[in-house]
């Protein structure tokens, strides 16, 4: 087991809910990445979800793409990347997952950069752009690194693919609430607790987390019963974003990560 893995089962034996919190490695700068990283845990945050910024995402709404932006204009790459996931790891215990699209990986060595990964001390692993068919050899490194590959299911994934997802994913299973790109959104799709309560049915081996479009308290009150975590990222974003500067930023987020733990940790509704 590892930070994650752990953190997960602590949770579910306790009958509380995961809350995944979401940065952009480098956005808005650096300095302030590792900053927001232990500020997020002091707030409520069970895991970090932190993106490493690629210029051709295929699951990233217009949020996640400005902060990727930002910060590859700033000069961000996979190994300062890796170095920014160090420097949080020195302060804080919590469970760190990247999210990253596969091109980095392979350009820098698919094993040198897995290695790199679980050096840093990060625990898992989100690569929007592989399948469970097509990437054993991936699965094969991060189960002998004790590292959690996490693969994503969809409204339209059948329910026979559900278990496959379920079957190869280690950790938590990354479910996305809509047939489309992340972002925060004040409503969701009608069927979209029709579609959690098949991924009860069909996946038992995991956490079922849920993301794209989690946008506050009242999704997650309305959500909170058919899954087992949630994953907030543009929401996040959009708040550093509209904050006039860091120090409001910090101040805003703060209270907003308050609001989600106290409605997951709520057993009414």
């Amino acid at each position: 087991m590892n930070r994650l893995t752990e953190k997960l089962l602590a949770l579910k034996n306790t009958g509380r809910k995961a809350l995944v919190t979401y940065l952009t490695a480098g956005y808005p700068n650096t300095v302030e990445t590792e900053k927001l990283a232990l500020l997020f845990e002091k707030n409520g945050a069970d895991v970090l979800e932190i993106g490493i910024p690629f210029s051709d995402p295929i699951a990233d709404g217009k949020s996640v793409q400005y902060a990727s932006q930002m910060s590859l204009k700033n000069g961000m790459n996979l190994k300062r990347v890796f170095k920014i996931v160090s420097d949080i790891r020195k302060k804080s215990d919590i469970p760190i997952v990247l999210m990253g699209y596969l091109n980095p990986f392979m350009r820098n060595g698919l094993k040198n950069s897995l290695l790199n990964v679980k050096k840093c001390g990060a625990d898992g692993l989100i690569i929007p752009d592989i399948i469970p068919e097509e990437s054993g050899d991936i699965r094969q490194i991060c189960s002998e690194l004790g590292l959690s590959l996490i693969y994503l299911a969809a409204p339209n994934t059948p329910e026979k693919r559900l278990g496959l997802i379920d079957k190869a994913s280690d950790g938590f299973v990354y479910i996305v609430s809509i047939a489309g790109v992340t972002g925060a959104r004040k409503t969701l799709p009608s069927n979209t607790i029709n579609y959690l309560k098949r991924t009860q049915k069909e996946m038992r081996k995991n956490s079922r987390i849920i993301g794209f479009g989690i946008s506050g308290a009242k999704q997650i009150k309305y959500l909170k019963k058919y899954v087992d975590g949630f994953i907030v990222a543009s929401a996040l974003i959009e708040i550093i974003r509209n904050s006039k500067d860091l120090e409001k930023a910090r101040l805003a987020l703060s209270g907003f990560i308050r609001s989600l733990r106290k409605e997951l940790d709520c057993q009414k509704g």
